[in-house]
This record gives C-alpha cells, structure tokens and sequence, in this order.
C-alpha cells in the first residue's frame, strides 16, 4: 500500500484529488486534458481525444495502473477501445501489474488483444504478468490473444509467467486455436517447465493432433522433459498419435524411451494406428519392446495393429519383440493382424527364437 504522500502523487494521476469519488479532475502537466477520470468508468462517453493519455503517465512515473485498478478508477478494457493504452509500454515501465487488474474485475485482456493495444509476450519479459492468474479469475480469453497476434505463448513460458495447465482448468486457453494462428510452439513450453499436457488434454482443451497439422508441436520434446503422458491424452479422445506421425512431428520411439508412452492404452482407446506410424517412419517398434512400453498383443485385439506392414517398412524385428516378452505371435495370428510369411520374406522374423528366448 502506498505512503499517504505517494497517495497524492497516485490521486492526481487518477483525477479523484481533493474531490472524493465524484469531483476529482486532474490538472498535473502529464495529463492537461483535465477529464475527470471516472469518465472511464462509463459515466460520460467522451470523445478519444478527451481521455488521458495513459501511455505518457506510464513514461513518466505518474502511473500505477495496478493501483488505479486496486480502487475501481480504472477500466482498461475502455482504454484499449479508444486507443489510449498502449499496455505494453505500462509493462516496460515497471508500472503495470496486469494480474492484480484481472483480480479486480477490471481487465478483459482479451479486448485489449482486439483493439491491437497489448503485447502480451512484452509484460512477462519484464515479470509483470502472471497469466495463469488471469485465467483464474476469467479475465483472459487467451486464444482470442492468438487471433490478433498479441500473444506469443512460447515467450511466456520462457520467462517463467505462464502455468499454461492452469489455463486449460479453468477453461480460458484452447491451445488448438493457437497453433492455427503461430503463436504456440508448444514444445518450448515443455522445456521450460511451464507445460503439463496431460492436463491439458484432461480438461479437453487441447487437441494435439491439431497441434502436429500446424507444425506446432514436437510430442517427442515433451517426452524428453517428462511434461507429456500420451496415454493420458488417447484415454480423454484428444489424441489421433497417427496424424502426428503423418506431418513428421511424432518420434513415438522417444516417447517409449523415456517412460511417457504407454501405446498398448492408445490402441485400448483406438486413438492409434500403429501400422500408419510405420509408413511415415515415425516408429521403431522394436524399442517400444525394449523399453517395456508396448505389449503388441494388445494392439492387435483391438484391431489397431497391421505387423505386417510394420515388417515391410523395415520399422519391425519382431524377434526383438519375443526376446523382451512382450509379443504373443499366437494372439496375433487369432485377429487375423500377422502374416508371418510376409515377416520372413522381408527378413524380420527369426521364429527360432519364438521357441527359445533369450
């Protein structure tokens, strides 16, 4: 809370000097228009060319937006539509805390996106916005951020402002919708930390497949950093893993090697055409066996799995498969899903070892 001399300093920015709510008008230099500030409020639709100009107070340290919206003297939404504010510039200035806005009640940053006023990535490079906060409250609509290219999300998440699972719980972010727009390269959120996907696919906010279309999204860098569970997100219906593979941004390998991919769940959800994975190269089957994450069997009772075709993209050693236990050829042949025959022809199959395990 500020000193009751810094109150002077804050009251005369606001225009609420000397007269209470209702009679303040600002005469300091920074802001000679001399409008009663509470016009923002909606009492009087002034002309633009009437309200304060919010960005010079911003230069000057006369401002203290967070402050304005602590009181109720502040709309900035209302700022944004007449072209005022330039928000981004409160950020540069230390004198803007947009979280705290959206606690009042008095920021709908989504508006601010709208009217072309907000640079969303320049508040969290200067540590002045908390966007997970912004969600709680329902102040931020943050795919409508994406819409007008405000928001760069990715830089969010580099500069430690953005809990982007919290978004998708409280129902604010569609991260689809920022993969359309190229605002959201989702695998740098992963590297940072700032990124539970799982959560997001829990919450339905997230369609990944959707994500690999756009070119948006490296599933196997999420794998890297522990921030992905893909068998979480078949169980919620959000993952096709097979469009991943078709636009090369699934190493679904990697995912089994870093314990994030359980693909026999995928298959249970039929949210995986393993035998897709094989003709766009995108899958070694035979290290999902070493790394215990894929029971093949599985995939073929639920009709998911063609090995066939696996062994004649080369992705396929089914005698890996046998050696680590993880493959009943017997089931396979009982679903029609395995031409043995064909494994031999493409030099995959060593049935000998079927018999005698390693």
């Amino acid at each position: 809370m500020p000193q009751p001399a810094e109150m002077g300093q804050w009251a005369c920015a606001w225009g609420v000097s000397g007269g209470g709510r209702g009679g303040g008008v600002c005469q300091d230099p920074v802001t000679a228009s001399g409008v009663d500030v509470w016009t923002l409020r909606g009492r009087v639709d002034p002309r633009p060319s009437e309200l304060p100009q919010i960005r010079l107070g911003c230069e000057y340290g006369q401002m203290a937006i967070s402050l304005g919206c602590q009181y109720g003297q502040m709309d900035i939404s209302l700022g944004c539509e007449y072209g005022q504010m330039d928000i981004s510039l409160g950020c540069e200035y230390g004198q803007m805390d947009i979280s705290l806005g959206c606690q009042y009640g008095q920021m709908d940053i989504s508006l601010g996106c709208q009217y072309g006023q907000m640079d969303i990535s320049l508040g969290c490079q200067y540590g002045q916005m908390d966007i997970s906060l912004g969600c709680q409250y329902g102040q931020m609509d943050i795919s409508l951020g994406c819409q007008y290219g405000q928001m760069d999300i990715s830089l969010g998440c580099q500069y430690g402002q953005m809990d982007i699972s919290l978004g998708c719980q409280y129902g604010q972010m569609d991260i689809s919708l920022g993969c359309e727009y190229g605002q959201m390269d989702i695998s740098l959120g992963c590297e940072y930390g700032q990124m539970d996907i799982s959560l997001g696919c829990e919450y339905g906010q997230i369609n990944i497949s959707l994500g690999c279309q756009y070119g948006q999204m490296d599933i196997s860098l999420g794998c890297q950093y522990g921030q992905m569970d893909i068998s979480l997100g078949c169980q919620y219906g959000q993952m096709d893993i097979s469009l991943g593979c078709q636009y090369g941004q699934m190493d679904i390998s990697l995912g089994c090697q870093y314990g994030q991919m359980a693909i026999s769940l995928g298959c249970q959800y039929g949210q995986m055409a393993i035998s897709l994975g094989c003709q766009y190269g995108q899958m070694a089957i035979s290290l999902g066996c070493q790394y215990g994450q894929m029971a093949i069997s599985l995939g073929c009772q639920y009709g998911q799995m063609a090995i066939s075709l696996g062994c004649q993209y080369g992705q396929m050693a089914i005698s890996l498969g046998c050696q680590y236990g993880q493959m009943d050829i017997s089931l396979g042949c009982q679903y029609g899903q395995m031409d043995i025959s064909l494994g031999c022809e493409y030099g995959q199959m060593d049935i000998s070892l079927i018999h005698h395990p390693v």
